[in-house]
């Protein structure tokens, strides 16, 4: 049997109502008044020829004998048809036993030729459920399609993510990684698959150590697809260091900037970049705006932020960013972090946050892995990247 849907019926001369009698007068008053309201009445002295395709079925108790029989009919066969019982009043006791027993939808009214109003406002609430019931098991059917389509999208898109997290985990450098007596380390969480952060660092063919942090404005696959970008700069830099003649820190800086410009990109750039000498000795560094500076400790001396920056790279052409040297102790440890940080710590202001990650920041006791352990919860979630890298001897 095909289900019709009453929702498609737009008029009363469309609505169809099975009267259930055997013949009798208050079947015909019924009949006749429901007529007159434009409505298509079949009287059925049986529930043989009882389809889906009735809107509301009148069951007229005083004139159809045990009724009970067809409202089980009913309950397993056309569940979805409400059932109104029409009774006068001494059949009401009767109702009551019906209602209770009833396994479909049913509805009740005591009878009064004299009311007709009443009959008919009784018949359109049934009907008037009965598309509702329809409409929400409609709107059932299309959400769970939507939702499989959009599952199956997230895992598409998931699936995506996991690998270009592969590819982006293989564009980092390893750590831990020992150059030149000096132990390097980053940890990066990505607030969601891909990450926006991104560090490097590699021996240049004169001696010095190059490293750098980055923190791409924007998060997820538009931040991921930039660090790919700065990878391949990166290699540019190794592998063509003496073509492009790049001596300090901030001309390194300025020929990112303008690489990056000529790119035209939407996002920018925060950068902390550094120069090693061959000795270990000597740092010289700049910052494109990266946000909290890197943080310089030794045994025996208080651990300070470093100076913070210019503009971000991708901005301006043209930028002006400053070297800074400082010299190093025998034994050092540089950190450096991106913003996102900040969301693992619980101080409510700059200065609290700021004072923290200095107290955190002790030679010999903390590197890039223990402090993001120590600052972060398991299982936690950032709406931000969050990137932690040291440099020790």
């Amino acid at each position: 049997m095909t289900a019709t849907n009453p929702l498609q019926k737009t008029s009363s001369e469309s609505l169809s109502i099975a009267l259930l009698s055997e013949g009798g007068a208050i079947a015909d008053q019924i009949s006749g008044q429901l007529e007159e309201s434009s409505y298509q009445v079949t009287v059925l002295c049986s529930g043989d020829n009882l389809a889906d395709d009735f809107d509301v079925i009148l069951l007229v108790l005083s004139e159809f004998p045990e009724p009970e029989h067809i409202l089980k009919f009913v309950g397993n066969q056309l569940p979805e048809l409400p059932v109104i019982l029409i009774a006068d009043a001494p059949g009401m006791n009767e109702v009551s036993e019906l209602l209770r027993d009833a396994v479909s939808r049913i509805d009740y009214l005591q009878y009064d030729r004299e009311l007709p109003e009443l009959l008919l406002h009784v018949v359109t609430r049934n009907i008037k459920e009965t598309r509702t019931r329809h409409r929400v098991k409609e709107l059932g059917i299309q959400m769970r399609k939507v939702n499989r389509t959009v599952s199956q999208s997230l895992r598409e898109l998931e699936a995506d993510q996991q690998t270009g997290y592969r590819v982006q985990s293989a564009l980092m450098p390893a750590s831990p990684q020992e150059i030149g007596g000096l132990t390097l380390k980053h940890h990066i969480q990505p607030s969601l698959i891909l990450s926006g952060d991104f560090v490097d660092y590699f021996e240049l063919p004169d001696g010095r150590l190059l490293f750098f942090i980055a923190d791409v404005s924007g998060h997820g696959s538009s931040g991921a697809m930039v660090t790919v970008l700065l990878k391949s700069l990166s290699s540019r830099l190794k592998n063509e260091s003496d073509v492009l003649g790049l001596t300090s820190s901030s001309e390194t800086l300025n020929w990112f900037n303008e690489e990056l410009l000529l790119l035209g990109l939407e996002q920018h750039v925060a950068m902390f970049l550094g120069l090693i000498d061959e000795e270990g000795s000597r740092m010289q560094y700049a910052n494109a705006g990266h946000f909290p500076s890197g943080i310089l400790t030794s045994p025996g001396e208080a651990s300070c932020f470093l100076a913070s920056g210019n503009l971000p790279l991708g901005l301006r052409a043209h930028a002006s960013y400053e070297n800074h040297t400082v010299n190093l102790a025998e034994h050092f440890m540089l950190v450096m972090f991106s913003d996102g940080v900040f969301e693992l710590m619980a101080e409510a202001n700059l200065n609290d946050l700021e004072s923290k990650l200095l107290s955190i920041t002790v030679y010999g006791q903390s590197d890039a892995d223990k402090i993001f352990g120590d600052l972060s919860v398991p299982g936690s979630v950032t709406s931000d990247d969050v990137a932690v890298f040291s440099i020790s001897r």
